[in-house]
């Protein structure tokens, strides 16, 4: 069995965040957050807004992106000057419209409002979305245009989860949860979105010594939970279904996609040929996997037990 943990360690290396980059975001967060206070403050003559870190930022799961692509930071703006009675709100267009005129001339670029937030994009290929939410009964509620408006949701809560589930299990959960998105980043149909990818994550993880084999099974424990019923579940809300927000064709396309991934994590350790099995590595994951040079190949002899739920016939 071919051992390509050191080639894991490598890709990480390429595709975790650099200091410099957040230290970018960070810097952008901080000049945004200042604009908006003095905007309401000075302008709206209103209460200023808190604001929390949150997503992939807050669980340290961001990924580098691939080249023409963007990098970004989700940072929640928590109004301070809504009514008491939620049903007294404004309607989120006019939230929105809050957060936009704030944030206007920030960069070259008009901000974006989108559905769920307001996007203030920087030149130098990231951005900064700003979703703003509402506290009612000790409970968040987001800002969204059209039909749904002001609906309930805890990124924080989650970002909590996420992190005491790597505390408990260790570093190595963060790093298996960015090699998955880095692998859905490099597929050509859309994938289900950094949350889904880091709760199913957390679901079939378990510490290996060596990373291929930690992805690998994680890969296949993910396999094997949505190839009959794709089904993931809000750990912090059991009655929201996270994947309701996926479409049909969605749902299929990962199911498709995550099979192959099973087969071809579980051929790589099998091989004797670390070049081969770098190539299959490469193959799923893109150009920033390296690939074993011809002469430096190593074999590393461990036995390793899969459950195999993409070739039941298969053996160990």
């Amino acid at each position: 069995m071919t051992n390509c943990h050191d080639l894991f360690e490598k890709f990480h290396a390429k595709i975790e965040l650099s200091e410099i980059k957040k230290d970018n975001l960070r810097i952008s967060r901080g000049s945004i957050r200042k604009r908006i206070k003095k905007h309401f403050l000075e302008v709206r003559k209103d209460s200023a807004p808190k604001f929390k870190g949150q997503g992939s930022y807050r669980m340290g799961t961001i990924v580098n992106p691939l080249p023409n692509e963007e990098y970004d930071i989700d940072d929640g703006v928590y109004l301070q000057n809504l009514p008491l009675e939620k049903k007294d709100w404004p309607a989120t267009e006019t939230v929105h419209k809050w957060i936009s005129e704030a944030v206007k001339d920030k960069t070259e670029a008009d901000p974006i409002d989108k559905a769920a937030c307001v996007r203030v994009v920087y030149a130098n290929d990231y951005h900064v979305d700003l979703p703003a939410y509402g506290i009612y009964q000790d409970i968040a509620y987001l800002a969204v245009k059209g039909e749904k408006q002001w609906v309930m949701s805890e990124p924080i809560k989650l970002a909590n989860w996420f992190n005491a589930k790597v505390d408990n299990k260790g570093n190595q959960l963060r790093k298996v949860v960015r090699y998955l998105k880095a692998w859905a980043d490099k597929q050509n149909r859309k994938m289900p979105n950094g949350l889904i990818l880091s709760v199913l994550s957390c679901d079939h993880y378990k510490i290996d010594q060596r990373e291929d084999i930690a992805f690998s099974q994680m890969v296949e424990g993910i396999y094997s939970a949505v190839k009959d019923s794709f089904v993931v579940i809000n750990p912090i809300n059991v009655a929201e279904r996270l994947t309701d927000r996926l479409s049909s064709e969605q749902k299929d396309n990962f199911s498709e996609a995550i099979k192959r991934l099973a087969e071809n994590s579980r051929k790589a350790l099998e091989l004797n040929s670390k070049r081969d099995a770098s190539k299959i590595w490469q193959k799923e994951f893109g150009d920033r996997f390296p690939i074993v040079e011809d002469g430096i190949e190593t074999i590393n002899s461990r036995k390793v037990t899969i459950v195999c739920p993409v070739r039941p016939h298969c053996e160990d």
